[in-house]
């Protein structure tokens, strides 16, 4: 198969697993919109993102930022970015970005959303960014 191909099946593969999961998540009660924002890791500042040439959406990170209120019937909110991975893995740069934006307290917490495929039916596992990381830091 040729790259082109294999780069749109991925693409199109990676999309419906977002839809998948931001369905999942209003499902279960969270607000979900958009994350439009990027992270400009030389300059350590949050910059607009910008939509690719072949795509009309933006390309922001994490993917979307959910919120609702915590705990019900408060006046506080939790705010969590979540990132849709089919395969559940961040490059180096995805994981810089994610500390740059727990560490300013952007979001209270980021997870990771993976693709398990049991038989033809297609789950999602969330994985929390800091837990794995702080796992991964121990056993160094």
């Amino acid at each position: 198969m040729d790259k082109h191909k294999q780069g749109r099946i991925n693409r199109r593969a990676g999309a419906d697993f977002e839809r998948r999961t931001r369905d999942y998540l209003e499902r279960t009660g969270w607000f979900v919109g958009k994350f439009q924002n990027n992270v400009d890791l030389e300059k350590n500042v949050m910059i607009p993102a910008k939509a690719s040439r072949f795509r009309i959406q933006s390309t922001g990170f994490p993917d979307f930022f959910c919120w609702t209120e915590y705990p019900p019937n408060k006046k506080m909110f939790e705010i969590m970015g979540v990132e849709c991975k089919v395969n559940g893995k961040l490059s180096k740069e995805e994981k810089e970005k994610c500390r740059f934006l727990l560490k300013k307290g952007i979001f209270s917490r980021i997870l990771v959303a993976k693709k398990i495929k049991e038989g033809r039916k297609v789950s999602i596992d969330f994985v929390d960014f800091e837990e794995r990381y702080n796992e991964n830091k121990r056993k160094n």
